[in-house]
């Protein structure tokens, strides 16, 4: 019985539904994107994208990033030093 109860708290359930649209919170669109600049608002907006429903965990590469908007990984490099600096997003590394 305890086996069966540990293995239901470890099951989660997945939406597989295909996304097509995503939010971009407008306390960033409204005062962080003139602060961050350019380079940090597209890895902003890639983030979002790619971030999870309820964990808002976000986990592209650089180099995936960079392909989404035609710039390069160094752009997406900087434009994460930015977006570290205001701490609107923390890696964990």
């Amino acid at each position: 019985m305890e086996e069966k109860k540990e293995q239901l708290q470890l099951f989660k359930v997945r939406d597989l539904r295909q996304k097509t649209q995503f939010k971009i919170d407008d306390v960033y669109l409204n005062g962080y994107a003139r602060k961050c600049g350019t380079n940090a608002t597209l890895v902003y907006i890639s983030l979002c994208r790619h971030a999870e429903f309820y964990s808002q965990k976000a986990f592209p590469s650089q180099k995936k990033i960079a392909w989404e908007h035609n710039v390069s990984t160094r752009t997406v490099k900087r434009g994460l030093k930015e977006l570290i600096k205001y701490n609107i997003i923390v890696t964990g590394k």
